[in-house]
């Protein structure tokens, strides 16, 4: 609008002298804001920790905007997102629609959101496993047979299948546990095979020997007597079987 100094009368301002500027909106963080952890759902949506308040980060705001009225959150239509729906630890959860709200809102730029939250693996139980028992053959296999099997709790479109092998608990011809080993597929990783249902009672039989005697198969009576010896078959291989004989001669 003018000049003053002691030589001013030499000088004149141009017709028209005018500079604008900008003013850039401060930022302001949400401090708070927690994400309660969740079961697999195979979706992504996350759901706010009610005993936590979001609150605007006080130290970025001005003195002037400290009341309510100036500056203020509004959470009531806050969403919040897990950014994978995969079952893990430390997942990043992004939280959307707070809005800024007072007479100074527009003076600030709130800042995007996130957190972290797990998502736990969930559940399932099996029913319907069936299987035989077995002739005693050295090791703890178990055929299991899935036919009428039935995997409960698991979402659906996901691909998850129990795996067939079992396994008894010992490899001895008695009746024992066998147990069911796990499940398969692109979304297993997403569940825990629950422990009910997956122990069945099953037994390992007797296997039979089968006899090969060392004799000629018809015999001349000379007067002397003969020795007489046997050899055990369906012998589990690596196993060693001796037939014990009476009146072998």
């Amino acid at each position: 609008t003018g000049f003053s100094g002691d030589t001013s009368g030499n000088y004149k301002l141009p017709d028209s002298v005018q500079k604008s500027w900008s003013i850039t909106k401060a930022k302001i963080n949400v401090d708070g804001v927690v994400v309660a952890d969740k079961t697999y759902d195979g979706g992504t949506v996350a759901q706010f920790d009610a005993a936590n308040a979001p609150v605007l980060r006080s130290s970025e705001i001005m003195e002037a905007d400290s009341s309510a009225t100036a500056l203020a959150l509004d959470t009531s239509a806050g969403q919040a997102a897990f950014a994978s729906a995969e079952a893990g630890q430390n997942i990043t959860v992004n939280v959307t629609n707070y809005k800024l709200t007072g007479t100074s809102k527009d003076n600030y730029s709130l800042q995007a959101i996130s957190v972290k939250a797990n998502i736990i693996k969930k559940d399932i139980t099996v029913s319907g496993i069936g299987a035989e028992d077995k002739p005693y053959d050295g090791n703890t296999t178990a055929v299991v047979d899935k036919t009428n099997a039935v995997l409960t709790g698991v979402v659906q479109g996901d691909d998850v299948t129990l795996i067939t092998s079992g396994t008894f608990y010992a490899s001895q011809a008695e009746d024992y546990q066998a147990e069911v080993t796990g499940i398969s597929g692109s979304g297993a990783g997403n569940y825990e095979l629950s422990s009910e249902n997956r122990n069945h009672s099953w037994s390992i039989q007797k296997r039979e020997l089968s006899v090969t005697w060392n004799l000629p198969a018809s015999l001349v009576y000379n007067g002397e007597e003969k020795t007489v010896s046997a050899d055990a078959g369906n012998v589990v291989s690596g196993e060693t079987i001796g037939l014990e004989l009476s009146n072998a001669s």
